[in-house]
């Protein structure tokens, strides 16, 4: 049933291309990419949402969602003009502009970051690290030796599991266990067919991949160690824009296939449905009002839906300026959403 509802996912209303900028198939429609990580993320989740209502109530325009690559090289795309939608982060936004970290070879970071506009944002849930229970991996500390899917090579979320890993263990990727590098599909697959140990899911609990798993398979979840926290290491991380520690109980959320007998800490954060700069103002608008007016049927895709995706989290984090489409919806129905704009003035306090 769990894959069923994936494949209907990845079918639903939008193409997951392995080709960006599909040709139209109207010679009068308008067609876009939105860049997207894995079918069953919460981003996957969100950006077809989003795709499903322009595709089916903004004449003209359609939308196609692609899965290819990590969500940091989405965001280059957006903004170099060859994608058109991205999932963007308050911290990938800070480390573009700084041109740090996995941007730290890109040219024009603060000119790139500017041309990234933000639409609405979201909690994209927490860093969840699952191994099987009869691995006998219980803590971090246990990977030591082990095969180890951190996320995509250059993304945030291997990023994000190096220091987690370096903070809690001091073991080393490539020195102390094996990093495991493939994209979030394929890493999703393998973990199934047990190709590797540990690897991270980053989802709204409960994740539909992680679900999958425990139909055949009994899991426990690697939680972080607030003893740990001290770490110079981890304080930076800890200091990023849109992120938060918090408590899972993953037995509760997972069912008894998760043999956790306390709750998890994990690591959580925010993202956002972002957008090149130069998208006409009027077919930002009209996308933006067919998405939030047509809410309950992006609810209906999953049960974390409407914790996700509402209109309170939508102006709660976003890192770039507002589109004036999106912007010009907000004002409509009573709100006055602002973003934090980085700016050579007070860049320096954020390179950390």
């Amino acid at each position: 049933m769990k894959k069923q509802l994936l494949r209907h996912l990845a079918a639903a209303s939008v193409a997951v291309v392995a080709a960006f900028g599909a040709a139209s198939a109207h010679a009068d429609e308008v067609r876009y990419t939105a860049g997207s990580i894995a079918e069953g993320s919460t981003p996957f989740l969100v950006n077809t949402a989003w795709a499903n209502a322009v595709n089916k109530y903004v004449p003209g325009y359609k939308i196609t969602v692609s899965t290819v690559g990590p969500a940091t090289r989405h965001m280059i795309l957006t903004a170099t003009g060859k994608m058109d939608f991205t999932m963007s982060t308050p911290n990938s936004h800070r480390l573009l502009y700084l041109q740090m970290a996995y941007f730290s070879k890109i040219k024009d970071g603060p000119k790139l970051a500017a041309a990234l506009n933000s639409i609405f944002s979201y909690p994209i849930g927490v860093t969840q690290i699952i191994a099987r229970a009869d691995s006998g991996i219980k803590t971090l500390a246990d990977i030591k030796g082990k095969k180890v899917f951190m996320g995509p090579p250059s993304s945030g979320a291997a990023r994000t599991m190096d220091v987690i890993i370096r903070s809690h263990t001091g073991l080393e990727a490539g020195k102390d266990f094996e990093q495991v590098k493939t994209d979030w599909g394929p890493a999703m697959q393998g973990f199934q067919d047990r190709k590797f140990d540990v690897m991270v899911v980053l989802a709204a609990p409960p994740s539909t991949g992680i679900e999958q798993i425990l139909l055949t398979d009994k899991l426990r979840m690697l939680s972080l160690e607030k003893e740990k926290f001290d770490n110079p290491i981890w304080k930076a991380l800890a200091r990023e824009p849109g992120r938060a520690v918090t408590a899972i109980d993953a037995k509760k959320v997972y069912g008894p296939n998760m043999v956790n007998e306390e709750p998890v800490l994990a690591t959580s954060s925010w993202v956002e449905l972002a957008c090149r700069y130069d998208l006409p103002e009027d077919a930002v608008y009209k996308m933006t009002k067919a998405f939030w007016e047509h809410l309950d049927e992006a609810h209906a895709m999953a049960k974390v839906m409407p914790d996700v995706v509402n209109l309170k989290n939508a102006i709660y984090a976003m890192s770039s300026r507002i589109h004036p489409g999106a912007l010009k919806y907000y004002k409509e129905i009573g709100l006055n959403p602002t973003s934090f704009i980085m700016t050579p003035e007070n860049a320096e306090e954020f390179r950390f």
